[in-house]
């Protein structure tokens, strides 16, 4: 197993795996991209579900996972993108983790998941740092929330015909069994009756990804959820779950009462679940990778947006899809990851979050610094849109990052343009690289990022 961590960019694979697999020539391997790995049978975990538009707005086919080069002495070395998780790669297995460690990781997973309180490090929940793997942790934890809040009410049902043989008719009388079964007649009668049951296809499937998640390690995660296992492990059948069952749980009738959509959600995870333990089953030589992935960079954005959330009640926080010059042959659409709307229906904010070390160095005759061009202009145009929309005045924007060190409010927040009544930041939180800080220095820096951004907002009340 090798391990790397994320946008590492010449990682030296020397000493830690053989080279005897790897090509004899000098020279490029080709660069394995997020739509080659799905190509190969690797999974990748999108927190926008089905939203084509922010699914494409990251995890484009040409992102890098991972990429093998030589270059002279220094042997192998190895290029990583915004991506976390394990795969094979050239007959070796690569486990990608997070450049700023176990604790903020854990708590980007948790915030993803709906978890808030403080205690966000309790057995239940906690990363085993000696065996993570981000991307299934996720993944399971996803499994173990959405069915805890989908199993509220029950299982679902649907209407079936159900075959009886007793001395009380239910339902119907059926006719051909009672003449093939019950004559001459001895007091039992053979019945069909219509009633509400649940699926077994449904029951199989879930109890097959618990089963799953228990072997893995999930042990404690299933606490949670101690009452369904019990039920379902009573209700399942004997029977493999296989692919023709998964999709029979996934066209269940029952899933067409609205009452009963989240399970949509929750057998999508189970069937990921099983797919990928099912793969790590194949016998040694298959040339297929299995291996699930998470974009760390998304998974950033959708942490900060609910951190913004939880501590600003009265704001909405949300992250629409705008279309520009609709009809037009330039038409564009833009996708803000945070657009904060106060609930007075006029002042808003927009904000970028941007998965790269900030150190707040500035432009020199060698480089544009720590803040790309592309991201300063991108978060421009989101905040010109803003601006000029009818009715609503725009008192915030700007990029947010995980910081290498704390923000000095003087070098790095502003008046936008001039203008003192819209304030433009250049912030985030504080995260040193490595994950030299625990959970209550995350925590920490949460509190004084909030804070900055709170001074913001009222100052433009």
């Amino acid at each position: 197993m090798i391990r790397l961590h994320d946008n590492c960019h010449a990682h030296p694979l020397a000493g830690l795996v053989s080279v005897r697999h790897l090509p004899k020539k000098p020279g490029v391997l080709p660069a394995l991209t997020i739509g080659a790995c799905r190509a190969a049978g690797n999974r990748l975990f999108s927190f926008h579900g089905e939203d084509e538009d922010r699914r494409a707005k990251r995890n484009g086919n040409d992102e890098l996972v991972l990429a093998l080069s030589e270059e002279g002495e220094a042997g192998w070395v190895a290029q990583t993108g915004n991506y976390v998780g394990r795969l094979s790669y050239q007959k070796h297995e690569f486990d990608i983790r997070s450049r700023f460690g176990d604790a903020f990781m854990q708590r980007m997973l948790n915030f993803a998941n709906d978890i808030y309180v403080d205690d966000w490090a309790a057995p239940a929940e906690r990363i085993d740092a000696a065996t993570t793997d981000y991307a299934r942790v996720l993944i399971f934890m996803s499994f173990v929330r959405a069915l805890e809040k989908a199993f509220l009410l029950g299982l679902p049902k649907s209407y079936r015909s159900i075959q009886h043989h007793d001395f009380v008719v239910r339902g119907r009388i059926d006719i051909p069994r009672m003449v093939r079964d019950d004559l001459p007649f001895r007091g039992q009668v053979a019945s069909v009756a219509r009633e509400q049951v649940p699926s077994q296809a449904i029951i199989d499937v879930l109890a097959r990804a618990i089963q799953v998640i228990d072997r893995n390690g999930g042990e404690q995660l299933l606490r949670r959820i101690a009452h369904v296992r019990t039920q379902l492990a009573g209700a399942r059948s004997n029977r493999a779950v296989d692919a023709a069952t998964i999709r029979r749980a996934q066209s269940d009738k029952g899933l067409a009462n609205p009452i009963f959509a989240p399970y949509r959600k929750v057998l999508d995870l189970a069937e990921t679940i099983i797919a990928l333990d099912s793969a790590r089953d194949r016998p040694e030589g298959s040339t297929s990778m299995s291996g699930l992935l998470v974009n760390v960079a998304e998974l950033f954005e959708v942490y900060v947006g609910k951190l913004l959330a939880l501590h600003f009640p009265g704001w909405s926080v949300s992250s629409p899809a705008i279309r520009l010059h609709a009809g037009r042959f330039y038409a564009r659409r833009i996708i803000p990851d945070i657009v904060m709307l106060h609930e007075d229906g006029r002042r808003v904010a927009v904000l970028d979050t941007k998965y790269k070390r900030m150190h707040f160095q500035g432009g020199s005759a060698h480089g544009m610094g720590d803040v790309d061009r592309e991201d300063f202009f991108q978060i421009a145009t989101y905040m010109s849109h803003f601006d000029r929309l009818p009715g609503k005045r725009l008192v915030l924007g700007g990029l947010l990052y995980p910081l290498a060190t704390e923000p000095d409010p003087r070098r790095c927040h502003d008046a936008w343009m001039g203008d003192e009544t819209t304030a433009f930041v250049v912030d985030g939180i504080r995260v040193p690289e490595g994950g030299g800080e625990g959970a209550d220095d995350v925590l920490a820096s949460e509190a004084r990022f909030i804070e900055r951004l709170a001074v913001l907002l009222e100052d433009r009340a």
